[in-house]
């Protein structure tokens, strides 16, 4: 039966390898469902059982006719069990490749965990929306540390850029998906989900020591409006902010440094908080601590980091996807009283006020149960945001069975928040800073423990 070239061009470039073996001719040991919603991922054109088993007969007689009397003995995804650079070097689909030079796409992602260019060749093959790359193994955010970028949509320039190489996918030239969110979903999206997608009975927080001197913490949350402000819409390998002497924001945060007292600041679309505080010259007042795209500062003269880490507590929806959503958190010991703070960080899943993927009760349910499990009985809990979470939403409603906030922010019906843990007439001065060129307020509040 005649296959048509649609669903084999899609099996190809998903990452199938057919191997042969002499001898008498076999079956091949797939399953036909699972194959077709792997080679057509995303896709909405296959409606019905029936039209899926069709096309999964088609697809594996078509497999049979092209391996002829050679026979076939199996199918395989290159995955793990293969190696991604041997995958590169022996497949060659993705062209010619061109060094120091980045060409800009309308969407990009960062791959995570890719050390080779053939590694990144190899990924940018196994995502269907992806039509061309870029790897860098020395030049990226960390000195050092290896970056893939994975790329789709229409080329809107280039740039020379010491240490990157650019390749493409040839057999997707022409693609040019107009949304960035398939790119995104199928690159960044994991079965089994690495969280969980559960609520039940939120956990109980603890109250606060309060006993002892006290102690005033001015608090700074704050979304920085990245990919516009830092990146001036270009892709983020590309680190535009860095040709610069800084921004709108930079200048903004050294300004109202000098009228308030800020001891902890939280901030959400952050890709570079060491270079923020530089720019805003606190590099030498503050210590950085940084999660994907969630970033946290506190005083270095007067917190000691006790512990820190993050855990995945949501993930956008398909339809809006950007990513897994990160709470971060540290705990520090005030240097004069011992005194305990538990400062988190969190940027909320998309679509607002819908608690992404597994729903706002499962991503407070996630949040509270990070915080009961990483802090301690006593200490002060301080957590900032951006929750993309309104005040009537689930999110918000179930933090605050266990926290209170401390202030609010006005940007789409109020999704950013400071709470806390500590009584609410220990809050005081609370302030809406404005944006200084953010799509977001910063907000600051002063809490006295």
């Amino acid at each position: 039966t005649p296959l048509h070239p649609t669903p084999f061009h899609r099996m190809a470039t998903a990452g199938y390898s057919v191997v042969l073996q002499s001898g008498e001719l076999q079956e091949p040991q797939v399953d036909a469902e699972a194959l077709i919603g792997d080679v057509i991922p995303q896709q909405r054109c296959i409606s019905s059982s029936s039209q899926r088993n069709a096309l999964a007969a088609v697809a594996v007689g078509a497999l049979l006719v092209l391996c002829g009397l050679g026979g076939v003995s199996a199918m395989r995804r290159i995955d793990q069990d293969t190696t991604p650079q041997a995958a590169y070097e022996s497949g060659s689909q993705c062209g010619a490749l061109e060094e120091n030079i980045l060409h800009f796409y309308a969407h990009s992602v960062s791959a995570p965990g890719v050390k080779t260019v053939g590694e990144c060749c190899a990924r940018c093959h196994a995502v269907h929306a992806c039509k061309a790359f870029s790897f860098t193994a020395k030049s990226g955010l960390v000195p050092g540390v290896p970056e893939c970028t994975l790329k789709n949509g229409a080329v809107a320039g280039s740039a020379p850029k010491s240490g990157f190489t650019s390749g493409m996918i040839e057999s997707r030239s022409q693609y040019n998906d107009p949304s960035p969110y398939p790119l995104n979903w199928q690159s960044l999206h994991q079965e089994p989900l690495p969280y969980a997608c559960k609520a039940g009975i939120m956990p109980e927080l603890w109250a606060p020591e309060t006993s002892g001197a006290k102690v005033a913490v001015e608090v700074l949350t704050y979304n920085l409006f990245w990919w516009n402000i830092f990146d001036k819409a270009k892709e983020g390998d590309y680190r535009q902010y860095r040709e610069t002497d800084g921004n709108s924001i930079t200048e903004y945060l050294a300004n109202i440094s000098k009228s308030h007292d800020f001891e902890l600041m939280g901030f959400q679309e952050c890709n570079d908080l060491a270079w923020t505080l530089k720019m805003a010259n606190l590099e030498h007042e503050y210590t950085p601590v940084q999660e994907a795209d969630v970033c946290l500062a506190f005083k270095t003269a007067t917190w000691l980091n006790v512990g820190n880490g993050s855990k995945i507590v949501g993930e956008d929806r398909e339809n809006t996807y950007w990513g897994q959503r990160l709470l971060q958190w540290v705990r520090l010991q005030h240097r004069v009283t011992g005194k305990v703070v538990f400062f988190a960080n969190h940027h909320g899943p998309l679509p607002i006020s819908t608690g992404g993927v597994c729903g706002g009760d499962s991503v407070a349910f996630n949040i509270l149960s990070t915080i009961a499990e990483s802090g301690r009985p006593g200490d002060a809990v301080v957590m900032t945001g951006d929750f993309n979470s309104g005040p009537q939403s689930a999110t918000i409603m179930k933090v605050k069975e266990q926290l209170h906030d401390a202030v609010r922010g006005r940007v789409d019906g109020a999704i950013d928040y400071v709470f806390t843990n500590l009584d609410p007439a220990t809050a005081v001065n609370a302030q809406n800073l404005g944006g200084a060129g953010s799509d977001h307020d910063a907000l600051s509040v002063v809490l006295h423990m």
